[in-house]
C-alpha cells in the first residue's frame, strides 16, 4: 500500500498526472525545442541535511554524490545543470515506485525541492519585442475536458498564434505531457492536425465566427476538449503571454482508458485490493489528488514558452 504524500508548500509533477521521470524528460525537450542549453542551464536547489541523505540513497553520478555530501547541518544551496537535475528525478521516480509509508515520503519531499529546482533552470524571461510585428491580438481561452464531473477547466490568455501553437500551451496548462498527436474540430467537418495546425491562426478563426470548437489530444478519442474564446483584446506592452488565469482541479493521467475509465482509476487509487491499484498508482506517480489545481506552477512552465519570437513573421 502507498501512502499519501504530506501537503506541499511548491510544484510537485504528480500533481500534472505525470511520474517525476517523464516530467522531466518532457521539460528537458521542451527546453532544447525552445533553443536553450540543459548541460548549461543552472539550477539552485535548497536542500535541508535530511534530505541531501535522502537523495544519496539513490543511485546518483558521483559528481552528484559529491556536491550533495556537505558536512553541515543546516539547509544548503546547491547549484545543478538542468541535465543534472533530470538524472536526481530520473533516479528517484525509480526509488518511488518500490518505496512506502514515511520513507516514500521522504523521497517525495526531496523531489519536491529538485523539481522546483529543475523549472527554475529553465525559466527565461526575454524582454518584451519592440518590433512592430508583434501580434497585435491577444485571445482569452477556456478550455474545459469532455465528460468529466466535477468539470476540469483552465483560462489562459495568448497572443494570435497557430492551432499548433494553441495546442502547445492547452498542452500545458492541462498538464498533459509532451503530446505530439492532436486534432481541432472546427465545425461542419472541419479537422485540422499536426499536419496543417501550423497554417491555421486563432484569428483566422475568429474572422469566421468560430469561436467555439473542440480539441481532442493524443491519437485516440480518449480525451476531448471544450475550447470557447471568450474575448479578443489588444495586449499590453510588457505583459507576459501566454499566462494562465485561473483553473479547477487536477487533469487525469492518460493510458486509464478515457473519461470512461476514470471512476475506476480514482476508485484503483484509492483501494489497496483493487486489482488495478499498484499500475494506476505507477502510472500517476505515486499520487493523484483530483482537486489539486496549481497555476502558480503552470506559468512557471509557461514563462519559458515565449512566444513572442516565433510569432513574429
Amino acid at each position: 500500500m502507498h501512502d499519501a504524500p504530506d501537503q506541499h508548500d511548491g510544484p510537485w509533477p504528480s500533481q500534472q498526472g505525470l511520474r517525476l521521470d517523464e516530467w522531466a524528460d518532457a521539460m528537458l525537450g521542451a527546453a532544447r525545442a525552445s533553443g536553450i542549453s540543459t548541460d548549461r542551464a543552472v539550477g539552485r536547489a535548497v536542500l535541508s541535511r535530511a534530505q541531501r541523505r535522502t537523495l544519496l540513497e539513490v543511485d546518483l553520478d558521483t559528481l552528484i554524490r559529491r556536491r550533495l555530501d556537505v558536512d553541515a547541518s543546516g539547509p544548503r544551496t546547491l547549484r545543478f545543470t538542468a541535465d543534472e537535475l533530470a538524472a536526481i528525478c530520473r533516479a528517484l521516480a525509480a526509488r518511488l515506485t518500490e518505496s512506502a509509508g514515511s520513507h516514500r515520503t521522504r523521497l517525495l519531499k526531496a523531489a519536491e525541492k529538485v523539481a522546483e529546482a529543475l523549472t527554475g533552470s529553465l525559466v527565461v524571461r526575454r524582454p518584451p519585442p519592440t518590433s512592430p510585428s508583434r501580434p497585435k491580438t491577444a485571445f482569452q481561452i477556456k478550455v474545459t475536458l469532455k465528460r468529466i464531473t466535477p468539470v476540469v477547466w483552465r483560462r489562459f490568455q495568448m497572443l494570435d498564434g497557430t492551432l499548433s501553437e494553441l495546442h502547445d500551451v492547452i498542452q500545458v496548462v492541462m498538464g498533459c505531457g509532451g503530446l505530439e498527436a492532436y486534432r481541432f474540430d472546427t465545425g461542419a467537418g472541419d479537422h485540422v492536425g499536426p499536419s496543417d495546425g501550423g497554417a491555421v491562426k486563432l484569428s483566422q478563426l475568429v474572422k469566421k465566427r468560430i469561436e467555439r470548437f473542440e480539441y481532442t489530444r493524443g491519437d485516440r478519442d480518449d480525451w476531448r476538449h471544450v475550447v470557447d474564446v471568450e474575448s479578443v483584446f489588444e495586449p499590453e506592452p510588457g505583459v507576459p503571454f501566454p499566462e494562465c488565469l485561473d483553473g479547477a482541479r487536477a487533469v487525469p493521467p492518460d493510458g486509464i482508458g478515457g473519461a470512461d475509465g476514470y471512476p475506476e482509476f480514482l476508485a484503483a487509487i484509492h483501494d489497496p485490493d483493487h486489482p488495478k491499484h499498484d499500475e494506476h498508482l505507477d502510472r500517476c506517480g505515486g499520487w493523484f489528488d483530483p482537486e489539486v489545481f496549481d497555476p502558480w506552477f503552470v506559468n512557471r512552465v509557461l514563462s519559458r514558452m515565449s512566444r513572442d519570437d516565433s510569432l513574429e513573421e
